[in-house]
């Protein structure tokens, strides 16, 4: 007898248009998560940059505030609004097409990607918006462990300790040792007599042991 499990919502976390274009990711198959970049932020600093240093028109302080300003509208889920303010911004200060290329370049990525930007809705869901909290995942559960000095995994046993340091850093541990020995006790036990059922016992009081098993951080 197989249980259906509902799956709850899930989101993948893309970075840069390289991982939009992947005829593998999320946003080629269609599906109902949102993929959302997660270093927009950071192109607006760069872009900031761009339109200051060719001219100096725009100050430091002046960027600072637009960058904020952008990042604001940005969190709204307006990026074509972003892109347009981007580009009036590079006209506006007479930047040349060289100076402004990198400008142009990013309004497009905005435009281009607008449907996987917005993070209004997203936050709303209560979804992540930006990939720190996986690269942080990545470094705690798995590079912490598995790159201790002279250890050697192979895949088998590398899964199965990485699925184990996943169930202990989410706090399901518990839960989840629980339904491997009831599931253990089906397979090795209760199979063995007719109908499934285990005739009752009497045994003696006995004190409990201890767990056997002793989950290595």
């Amino acid at each position: 007898m197989h249980t259906v499990l509902a799956m709850s919502p899930f989101c993948a976390l893309i970075r840069g248009s390289r991982a939009f274009a992947s005829p593998g990711s999320e946003a080629h198959r269609g599906s109902s998560p949102p993929c959302c970049s997660g270093d927009v932020g950071e192109g607006l600093r760069r872009d900031a940059d761009d339109l200051r240093r060719p001219t100096m028109k725009l100050a430091a302080p002046e960027g600072e505030r637009w960058v904020t300003e952008q990042l604001g509208e940005l969190l709204t889920g307006q990026a074509p609004n972003i892109a347009a303010n981007m580009q009036r911004m590079a006209t506006r200060l007479e930047l040349s097409q060289q100076q402004r290329a990198p400008v142009d370049t990013c309004a497009r990525y905005l435009h281009k990607y607008a449907e996987f930007l917005r993070y209004d809705l997203y936050l709303a869901e209560g979804y992540p918006i930006a990939t720190g909290v996986i690269e942080g995942a990545c470094r705690y559960v798995v590079k912490d462990r598995m790159g201790i000095t002279g250890a050697r995994w192979s895949l088998t046993g590398g899964e199965a300790v990485l699925r184990l340091r996943a169930l202990k850093a989410s706090g399901d541990f518990d839960e989840y040792w629980a339904f491997h020995r009831a599931r253990e006790f089906e397979r090795n036990h209760q199979a063995l007599y007719a109908h499934g059922q285990v005739p009752e016992t009497a045994t003696a009081p006995r004190e409990r042991r201890k767990a056997l098993l002793r989950l290595v951080p």
